[in-house]
């Protein structure tokens, strides 16, 4: 007989540590809302769909920007995050990546606005209101 947790969804045991999750929520207070974010597959070598069909995560159906969750950029968890994507980066090149130049010139790390604790957070920078890493409609890398 199972246990009466174990039949709670989001209860059961994981058969497969492959498959444990770790997940980061912040609250958002102008907008009484909690975003919950899976950080092993932000972390993952998954492909996002990129706003293939995405409606975005703006307040209103933002589908025909095409930005999918690249509207505020990318919101680093620690100093090892950044890093990952440090590294990343100097794998990139213009022919894959859209905005190479200007990540070049002027970076694309960003001081994202102070988290609740009064600590700036580190995000990517922005082009045409959207993550610098997003690749928009008709680059030839996708």
């Amino acid at each position: 007989m199972a246990s009466p947790q174990a039949s709670r969804p989001g209860t059961e045991p994981v058969d497969d540590i492959d498959d444990v999750h770790e997940w980061i929520s912040f609250g958002d207070s102008t907008e009484d809302r909690t975003w919950m974010i899976d950080a092993t597959y932000m972390r993952s070598n998954h492909r996002c769909i990129y706003g293939e069909g995405c409606q975005g995560i703006l307040d209103d159906d933002a589908t025909e920007m095409a930005q999918g969750c690249c509207s505020y950029g990318a919101h680093f968890v620690d100093d090892d995050d950044v890093q990952n994507v440090v590294r990343a980066f100097t794998r990139l090149d213009a022919e894959v990546m859209q905005f190479h130049a200007k990540a070049v010139k002027k970076g694309f790390l960003a001081a994202g606005e102070d988290a609740d604790g009064g600590t700036p957070v580190t995000t990517t920078r922005l082009v045409d209101d959207a993550c610098i890493f997003l690749n928009r409609p008709g680059f030839p890398a996708g």
